[in-house]
């Protein structure tokens, strides 16, 4: 007997069993503390201060909770110094769980922000 949702298909012709990736990309951290992020929870503006150590290729994304992409906040290299980005929520965000990726290096932080 099949469960609620199974299914079974029947056919004369073998199928190829797909080839389904299920390994997720493996990232570097970067040294914890480069990225702040506040006030979290805010309904509106979110502040987030980088500090990069050393000239580096930067990127600042906010990304949903599905991690889909909502805003570019910033991509280019940089020299060595404290970097300062607002993300405006409440222009383009429902609330929820997003994600602040920060990325110096191809190393990424994932600072997880809530929008009331």
């Amino acid at each position: 007997a099949l469960s609620a949702g199974e299914y079974r298909i029947y056919t004369s012709v073998q199928l190829q069993k797909p080839d389904i990736n299920t390994t997720l990309p493996e990232f570097e951290d970067i040294e914890k503390g480069n990225t702040n992020v506040y006030p979290n929870p805010s309904s509106s503006i979110f502040n987030i201060d980088v500090d990069i150590k050393q000239n580096s290729e930067l990127s600042v994304e906010v990304c949903n909770s599905f991690g889909q992409k909502m805003e570019s906040l910033f991509c280019g290299d940089v020299k060595a110094q404290e970097l300062h980005f607002e993300w405006n929520a409440k222009s383009s965000a429902a609330s929820g769980l997003y994600f602040v990726v920060v990325s110096v290096d191809n190393k990424k932080e994932i600072t997880k922000i809530v929008v009331k």
